[in-house]
C-alpha cells in the first residue's frame, strides 16, 4: 500500500487537478456566452436587413405608382419627375444600405458559425474534463486511505 504522505500528496494533486478543471470550465462558460452574444448580434443584423428590404419594396411600389401617374398626367410631368428622382435617390441609398447590412449579416453569420464550431469543441473538452474530474473523484473515494 501507499504511505499516508503519498496518499496526502495524491489527494493534493487530485484537488489541484479538480481546481484547474473548475477554472477551465469557467473559461468555457465565458466563451459559450460570447458565442450566444454573436448569435444575438447576427439576428439583430438580419432583422435590420429584412426591414430595409421591406422599405425598398415599398419604395419600388411607390416609384411605380408615381411613374405611371406621371405618364397619365402630362400637365404635372415636371412635379412627378421630381418625385421620381427623389424616390430613385432613396432607392439607391437603400440599396446601398441593404448591401452594407447584407455584408454585416454575412460577417455575423460567419462569426456565429465559427463560434458555434468552437463552442462544440469546447463542449467536447468540457465533457472530457468532467469525465476526468469524475474519475478522479471516484478514484479518491474508492481508495480514501491511499
Amino acid at each position: 500500500g501507499t504511505s499516508l504522505s503519498e496518499a496526502r500528496a495524491r489527494a493534493a494533486e487530485l484537488q489541484k487537478q479538480a481546481d484547474e478543471m473548475r477554472v477551465s470550465l469557467g473559461e468555457h462558460a465565458e466563451r459559450s456566452r460570447r458565442c450566444e452574444e454573436a448569435e444575438s448580434e447576427a439576428k439583430l443584423a438580419s432583422a435590420a436587413r429584412d426591414a430595409a428590404v421591406e422599405q425598398i419594396d415599398d419604395l419600388l411600389q411607390r416609384l411605380a405608382k408615381v411613374q405611371k401617374s406621371a405618364e397619365q398626367e402630362t400637365g404635372e410631368r415636371e412635379t412627378f419627375e421630381s418625385k421620381v428622382a427623389m424616390l430613385e435617390l432613396d432607392k439607391e441609398f437603400l440599396k446601398k444600405e441593404v448591401g452594407a447590412l447584407a455584408s454585416r449579416v454575412e460577417a455575423a453569420e460567419a462569426k456565429v458559425e465559427k463560434k458555434a464550431f468552437k463552442n462544440k469543441e469546447l463542449q467536447r473538452v468540457k465533457e472530457a474534463l468532467e469525465e476526468q474530474l469524475n474519475y478522479a473523484r471516484t478514484s479518491a473515494s474508492a481508495h480514501p486511505g491511499e
